[in-house]
């Protein structure tokens, strides 16, 4: 199976769901019931282990989200007792007698189409949403979408009813683009709670503060979360994945979800990438960054490749980058690293966020700072590296702005998009730009 088959297959599935048909539909999901189903939890213990090539293509961050990844012993065989089996149940063998040497099973051998569909499950996530008529996830609500999500809630503790939102948001997180502190700020700040997998078996149970002990940023992960309903469990308000798809496809006709995102300029995310993998991966540590920019494994236009459900070995067109973009004014809110400040304020404006009162503070004590500007002023996961061979308009900023050229697109795109944005929510004492008397001029 070529390269061009393997796309038309990825493809033809995923706009034959465009009428929902293969959404299996999360039904309800009882809040108490903790235990994960047996078929998610043998799927997590037979993950398997990615390639580095496969691993950076997915752009998860290391030491960003839980906990570095367990390493399981293995498993060691029992002695040989007196009399009938062994401590690991194999039939004892009698002192004298030739001890033939059993040959370990050897592992199937994968058909290139099989490997195909491995690698499109650790790049993509491996769950495929429901679409619309613009295959765009049916349950991801319209950023032009005000209204839609509340109910009417008649039963609450002060017999009082109360307007709820029913949709859960969900944070589509871009590799290096500050998304730890962003998560912490949701959590510490805001009181947001989410899923996060901070020990080694996963569990419907809150294990810290607002924080589920569930995996949504592996294809794994997202399976076990999909099998237990967890939009479904009234344990989460925030939903996190690197996987824009298959993140998307954890939502249902009763939650539905509203994602949001922060960019980030792709030169700096490659620089940053290229660090911070550096510090983990031996066979890095003697490349240079231009060697890695210029290599035929150099992983381009991940946002793209992200947002249209397409494989690293696919040339993209301008029908992707349309696509992309489509999916990113219909369906997610935008911010942009360097303007965290003014991305939280607009973030808390279109999801009517509040930053939690800190009450802890002794009697005439006088807060320097929020607990926003605190995680602001200390980034988590900051790293300090070199800047780029030649600087700006270098030879390897050339070979970036090339190979990410999509992405560059994209960007400069969602830049429009959040000036737009600051025009529907502006801050205090702001007034957007409006002709006068026809005259096209801008009040500023």
């Amino acid at each position: 199976m070529n390269h061009s088959t393997a796309l038309l297959s990825l493809v033809s599935l995923l706009f034959s769901v465009a009428s929902g048909q293969q959404h299996h539909e999360q039904q309800g999901a009882s809040s108490s019931s903790l235990r994960l189903r047996g078929a998610g939890r043998r799927r997590l213990q037979e993950g398997m282990q990615l390639p580095d090539v496969i691993a950076d293509a997915v752009g998860i961050e290391g030491g960003e989200g839980g906990d570095d990844e367990q390493q399981q012993a293995p498993q060691e065989g029992g002695d040989i007792q007196d009399g009938g089996e062994s401590s690991d149940g194999s039939l004892e063998v009698e002192e004298g007698d030739p001890q033939e040497e059993i040959p370990e099973p050897e592992e199937p051998v994968l058909t290139e189409e099989e490997i195909q569909q491995k690698q499109m499950r650790s790049y993509l996530g491996g769950l495929i949403p429901a679409v619309d008529q613009n295959i765009l996830p049916s349950y991801l609500r319209s950023t032009s979408d005000t209204q839609g999500g509340y109910v009417m809630d008649l039963y609450t503790g002060g017999g009082e009813p109360i307007l709820r939102d029913s949709d859960m948001k969900f944070f589509w997180h871009i590799p290096r683009t500050g998304g730890l502190t962003l998560k912490n700020i949701m959590n510490y700040c805001y009181g947001l709670r989410r899923p996060e997998q901070l020990e080694k078996e996963p569990s419907m149970e809150y294990v810290r503060n607002n924080i589920v002990n569930m995996d949504t940023n592996s294809p794994d992960g997202l399976q076990i979360s999909y099998e237990n309903q967890i939009v479904n469990s009234n344990m989460i308000d925030v939903i996190a994945s690197n996987y824009f798809l298959s993140g998307s496809a954890l939502f249902n006709e009763g939650h539905y979800g509203k994602a949001f995102t922060i960019l980030r300029h792709p030169v700096e995310i490659a620089v940053s990438l290229f660090f911070h993998r550096r510090k983990y991966i031996a066979a890095w540590k003697a490349m240079t960054f231009y060697d890695y920019v210029d290599s035929e494994g150099y992983m381009d236009n991940w946002m793209v490749r992200q947002l249209t459900g397409t494989m690293p070995w696919v040339e993209l067109t301008e029908k992707h980058l349309d696509q992309a973009k489509l999916a990113m004014k219909e369906k997610l809110f935008v911010g942009v690293l360097n303007e965290m400040p003014e991305t939280l304020r607009q973030f808390k404006a279109h999801f009517g966020w509040r930053e939690l009162e800190l009450d802890d503070s002794p009697e005439g004590f006088i807060r320097e700072e929020t607990c926003e500007e605190q995680h602001l002023n200390d980034m988590a996961n900051q790293l300090d590296h070199p800047g780029i061979p030649g600087g700006h308009g270098g030879r390897t900023w050339k070979i970036i702005i090339e190979k990410e050229r999509w992405d560059m697109g994209l960007y400069y795109y969602g830049l429009e998009l959040f000036a737009e944005q600051r025009n529907r929510h502006p801050p205090a004492g702001f007034e957007p730009a409006q002709e006068e008397d026809g005259a096209g001029v801008e009040a500023f």
